[in-house]
């Protein structure tokens, strides 16, 4: 599994109390899967809905022939 966190304050930060606060970010990975790497992406867009087909056929077309390279 390779992944990131992207925090920022521009995102946002709040307390949940006792010392305790939360900050915003992006995050991403990429996992093995039976059919071949997923790539796990949070988009910049109302989450509360899943994606319509049209959307994530859009998404395929432009990840079509995207290849990844893990460096450490």
């Amino acid at each position: 599994m390779v992944g990131i966190s992207l925090f920022s304050l521009k995102f946002g930060k709040g307390a949940l109390g006792d010392g305790i606060e939360y900050w915003k970010c992006f995050y991403q990975s990429l996992r093995p899967t039976q059919m071949g790497l997923s790539l796990n992406i949070i988009p910049n867009k109302d989450i509360t809905r899943p994606l319509t087909d049209q959307e994530r056929l859009k998404v395929k077309r432009a990840l079509w022939g995207v290849r990844a390279e893990v460096r450490h």
